[in-house]
């Protein structure tokens, strides 16, 4: 596990306890600061038991930092989180559940008590990405990829896109609710106007004409639906 940083202190506390709740004895917990001004090196200190490697220097953004940690993993399977994200029961039931070793395994996340759920179609990651909190990535993952910083916000729903275009892995859905999403990440108040600018072309190269000619439309009502009701 992977837990990116940047003063922090304020919500970290919570995340660790709810990682030390899960009573994992095979976990790697990796935390990769920025180089935090607040007391997050201290909270970080605090929970010396449980944290198996950390480093606090200056960074190009969150994908870096992610892209740093990867290079510590250990393990099998790698999960991201943000300092301001909590685990849920379900993430113990998903690890359980985990026996395909190139298969990328994903459950539900709450958002603002809004539980994102159900299997993905090559549509509906054109339309919405698997958030980062409720997906396992077999560690081979990132023997092939690594997050796109040309993308600060969403580089996370290119890697996603580009792997479901990949025959190495398969994508498997779990009906377990794996983390409670923080409202305070970037990806939750930014956009990314790059991701955007190349996104139609992504959906082609990755997820073919289906989904490109169905997102294509979806967007046209979209547009006609707010002129309308400008309009009016």
């Amino acid at each position: 596990m992977i837990i990116v940083t940047y003063n922090a202190a304020r919500h970290l506390r919570s995340c660790l306890d709810r990682v030390k709740q899960q009573n994992c004895s095979n976990l790697q917990l990796i935390i990769i600061d920025g180089g935090s001004k607040d007391q997050t090196i201290d909270i970080i200190n605090e929970y010396g038991d449980l944290v198996d490697h950390w480093v606090s220097e200056p960074d190009n953004g969150i994908y870096d930092a992610m892209n740093k940690g990867i290079g510590y993993v250990k393990g099998d399977w790698v999960l991201f989180l943000g300092a301001d994200d909590l685990l849920e029961d379900g993430f113990k039931q998903m690890i359980a559940e985990m026996t395909i070793p190139n298969a990328i395994y994903y459950g539900m996340v709450n958002v603002n008590d809004i539980i994102y759920k159900d299997q993905y179609s090559s549509y509906r990651l054109a339309k919405l990405n698997i958030c980062h909190q409720a997906i396992f990535y077999p560690a081979s993952v990132f023997k092939k990829y690594q997050y796109d910083l040309k993308f600060p916000v969403w580089a996370d729903w290119y890697l996603n896109i580009q792997c479901w275009n990949d025959p190495s892995f398969q994508f498997i859905y779990k009906n377990h609710l794996i983390a409670t999403f923080g409202l305070q990440g970037i990806s939750s108040t930014t956009y990314d106007i790059q991701f955007l600018k190349e996104k139609h072309k992504i959906v082609w190269k990755y997820l073919g004409p289906n989904a490109f000619i169905r997102l294509l439309f979806r967007e046209l009502k979209l547009k006609l639906y707010r002129k309308t009701s400008k309009d009016d």
